[in-house]
């Protein structure tokens, strides 16, 4: 108490306690006469109940608690840790969600804040929610998400009636992309009263590093864009940056999409401190890590905005639409919350990655049964960096780039070509980062067609080169050792002599007159050798030891194999 004067008891036995409140704190806002205490002298103070979740995800557990004590109706309620899941009505006064903190309101289930609602977040990530029931809120509703300056960042809007000025009225800088396939770019929004619409993407810079807070009624339900057009011209037709629209993850892989790519890319900063694209195929469930701290997946962040694409030319309905149903509290794969700026199981993944001393880029090849040689639903097209500091590697599915390449099973038998873009001189290094699903005696083989060297991969080792400024798409073959037990292809064995001349060097008479590769492997299967190849060959860059050869010639997806022996 603020002196020692003690109230009259007949004035305490008077006072009524709400069990809502867990003490009493008496606030003299007149200095009182000793034993004449009256309600007007006195404030009466709610506590806050705390959850921490250390012991499950049920309201009722106590020792989910502070102090024990489940919080009565109408008390103010802070989650302060773990997954809490309501499936019993709750109606409390204030309820605040904490950065790292996820909460689920199950089906028929009504959460009833008589106060004001507010997910928060912080540098360590955001609170989120999935609203399967029924929310009412009496006051504010605020959802908070962290921005560090000095980067731009894509975000989207999980409110209604969020307008420009929650960055500009500060002197942030926002934009919108303009969509138009004739001239596509960014449209600046200076002013502080744009409306910001869910399911469309923005771009933020903040002069500070803190939050923004967005206020308004959380998007719930049903969330669609509609009308997405590609036309028959432009690098760029047929994108769109759109948004998560909700305080919560959203599986991309359950939205319904209608003449869309199976494919979304992100834009982000790397660990390295650049601007880099990520992308992640849903139908191939397989992303990208060219962010450098952890692989994307079908998981989009609270208040992520990402690309799509229309997946035809001369197409005029685009459409995708997401609902509670495809929303989690968590990435279900890498259990983050943070704003980010998975594999399939029964095909054969190979992750490249090609580096220089700063950046780095990653192509992946898929093989799969369902998957076709052409472009298909199984391919993800490159989204390219635009930044010479960055080097660049990709394959080509029908005519275009691509970063994820699905090819048939059946595909893994034949060279694969491994295209490179690099923007400045640079010294580079290509690597596998992922084999998986295949044998232990499977084998990956990389063959510069420039300088004609074979470098082994499968065990994760490194070919370092010297690249000029170039855009190639065959600059490098990939050689799988699956290819030398195969068969023969008879066109090719009527054009194609394979033997030994008078110096004991293998060679090769090709009447095809294409390119090609050539393998050559021992009697235990294993690839000792490849190159590219363009009309008539001979092995002279070394001679073979004695002894016995099986020698495979790749042209234009036809191959056939001779054995040979060399004394």
């Amino acid at each position: 108490m603020p002196n020692s004067a003690t109230p009259a008891a007949e004035a305490i036995t008077k006072l009524r306690i709400n069990p809502n409140y867990r003490y009493v704190r008496w606030v003299y806002t007149t200095k009182p006469a000793a034993g004449n205490v009256s309600l007007e002298n006195i404030r009466v103070t709610k506590s806050a109940y705390v959850y921490t979740g250390v012991y499950g995800s049920s309201w009722n557990t106590l020792a989910n608690w502070i102090g024990g004590m489940l919080p009565q109706d109408g008390a103010n309620v802070t989650l302060s840790g773990g997954s809490l899941v309501l499936d019993q009505n709750i109606a409390v006064h204030d309820m605040a969600i904490r950065a790292g903190t996820k909460l689920t309101l199950n089906s028929a289930k009504t959460l009833s804040v008589g106060g004001n609602f507010t997910i928060y977040s912080d540098v360590t990530g955001t609170g989120t929610f999935v609203n399967n029931g029924i929310l009412v809120v009496s006051g504010i509703t605020r959802v908070q998400q962290y921005l560090s300056s000095g980067r731009n960042w894509y975000i989207s809007i999980p409110v209604t009636g969020a307008t420009s000025g929650i960055i500009t009225s500060s002197g942030g800088s926002l934009w919108k992309y303009n969509e138009n396939e004739v001239s596509p770019g960014w449209d600046a929004i200076t002013n502080t009263t744009t409306s910001l619409d869910a399911v469309k993407g923005y771009v933020a810079k903040t002069l500070s590093d803190g939050v923004i807070t967005f206020t308004g009624i959380l998007n719930t339900g049903l969330q669609s864009r509609t009308g997405m057009t590609r036309g028959s011209t432009g690098a760029k037709r047929g994108f769109y940056l759109l948004g998560n629209p909700y305080p919560s993850f959203v599986d991309w892989a359950l939205a319904i999409k209608n003449n869309l790519e199976p494919t979304l890319w992100y834009r982000t900063k790397s660990t390295a401190g650049s601007y880099v694209s990520d992308t992640y195929n849903a139908t191939a469930n397989v992303g990208t890590n060219n962010n450098g701290s952890g692989t994307v997946t079908q998981y989009i962040a609270p208040m992520q905005s990402f690309w799509v694409r229309v997946n035809n030319d001369n197409i005029t309905n685009g459409a995708i639409s997401f609902d509670n149903s495809m929303c989690s509290v968590e990435d279900g794969s890498l259990h983050t919350n943070k704003l980010r700026s998975g594999s399939i199981d029964d095909g054969k993944i190979i992750r490249i990655r090609i580096s220089n001393k700063s950046n780095s880029d990653e192509a992946i090849v898929l093989f799969h049964q369902d998957a076709c040689d052409g472009y298909d639903v199984y391919d993800s097209p490159k989204m390219s960096n635009d930044n010479p500091s960055i080097p660049e590697i990709f394959t080509v599915a029908g005519t275009d780039p691509v970063v994820i390449n699905g090819l048939n099973i059946d595909a893994i038998r034949y060279p694969l070509m491994l295209g490179l873009k690099v923007g400045q001189a640079d010294s580079l290094k290509i690597k596998v980062t992922e084999l998986s699903n295949f044998g232990p005696d499977e084998r990956v083989l990389l063959i510069d067609n420039q300088s004609k060297i074979t470098q082994d991969l499968t065990n994760g080792t490194t070919y370092a080169f010297n690249s000029e400024i170039t855009k190639s798409t065959d600059r490098f073959s990939l050689v799988f050792s699956s290819v030398v037990s195969s068969g023969v292809d008879k066109f090719l064995d009527s054009k194609v002599l394979i033997y030994v001349n008078k110096n004991g060097f293998i060679a090769v008479k090709n009447d095809c007159n294409q390119e090609g590769v050539i393998a050559i492997s021992n009697v235990l299967g294993q690839i000792i050798m490849s190159n590219k190849i363009s009309g008539d060959y001979i092995v002279s860059d070394k001679k073979l030891k004695k002894g016995v050869y099986f020698v495979t010639v790749f042209i234009e997806r036809r191959k056939t194999t001779q054995k040979v022996i060399i004394e």
